[in-house]
């Protein structure tokens, strides 16, 4: 969960399911996250929902849900037990971010896009300066449907040099969700030649362009998640190729199961001399594991 709403729950209820002949269900309200009830001898299930204070009013809030089934309760003894929150993912949360950048810094920009979804898509792009002008700038917030969205915030110098941030973020409902990031002169990069292949497709993701053939070089293995693998998208005629440069072959390898490219269309990927990509047993030819091979494509799509 956010770290900021984490301990902060101000009550619980506590709603308890009658297994057992004789009992009835009944609720309680709860303002503490641990404590002792008392409860007739037999068989119940607990649902507790956890809540956070809204603002001045000082309503509650739902946020987080968990579910403890099938306690057996003996006459006279103290049954203990855990409950394990989860957060609510529907509804909608916040997103705060607070952005720090050396002075030169003339645009930048900020791309959300809900992943991981079916249902409606969530994309958009808020520019944090243009033109050298402050928009967003400081501490800002911004409301938002609960999910799990792909966040990269891109600057560019009055040098042309670059600085790219890509960030997994998980709004919940009722709870803020925080982004602090301080870019230092450090980050800002003209042709960088020592990237990881991460921070070379966190790059292209925002500054590939229409057309162009970019060559990614890989000096050694390299260990790469889903979020951090995600070519670009709504591209055309983008050539991006992956090329080994060191003395033994490099891998690129998957680290967490899931599909290791997923190659959308305008985008055609080619695998260069000396390099490899290494999958997990997920990625297998079962048929229960068809549904993520290592590379994903379909009849528009190119991989060379």
């Amino acid at each position: 969960m956010p770290e900021t709403t984490r301990d902060n729950f101000a009550a619980f209820d506590l709603r308890f399911t009658a297994r057992s002949d004789g009992n009835v269900d009944h609720g309680k309200r709860w303002t503490d996250s641990h404590g002792t009830i008392e409860l007739y001898a037999g068989r119940w299930d607990l649902h507790v929902i956890a809540y956070l204070v809204c603002g001045e009013n000082g309503g509650y809030l739902e946020a987080a849900r968990g579910s403890l089934y099938d306690i057996m309760v003996a006459l006279g003894e103290t049954v203990p037990g855990n409950v394990r929150l989860y957060p609510i993912t529907e509804g909608e949360g916040t997103f705060t971010w607070n952005i720090g950048f050396p002075g030169n810094v003339v645009t930048a920009r900020m791309e959300i896009t809900r992943v991981y979804w079916e249902g409606k898509p969530y994309s958009r792009t808020y520019y944090l300066i243009v033109d050298g002008e402050p928009l967003l700038v400081g501490r800002k917030s911004i409301t938002m449907p609960a999910g799990r969205y792909r966040v990269i915030i891109a600057l560019i110098n009055d040098l042309g040099e670059k600085a790219v941030a890509s960030e997994i973020l998980h709004v919940y409902r009722n709870m803020e969700s925080v982004f602090a990031q301080v870019f230092e002169g450090y980050h800002f990069i003209g042709s960088p030649p020592e990237l990881s292949l991460a921070e070379w497709l966190a790059l292209l993701r925002v500054f590939a362009q229409n057309g162009g053939e970019y060559i990614i070089e890989l000096s050694g293995d390299e260990n790469i998640s889903l979020a951090e693998a995600t070519l670009p998208t709504d591209r055309t005629d983008l050539t991006i190729i992956l090329r080994g440069v060191g003395a033994e072959p490099s891998n690129a390898r998957l680290s967490t199961n899931g599909n290791l490219f997923n190659v959308g269309s305008g985008v055609t990927l080619v695998l260069d001399e000396n390099v490899t990509l290494v999958g997990r047993s997920a990625n297998g030819n079962g048929a229960e594991n068809n549904h993520s091979p290592l590379v994903w494509l379909n009849l528009t799509h190119k991989i060379l």
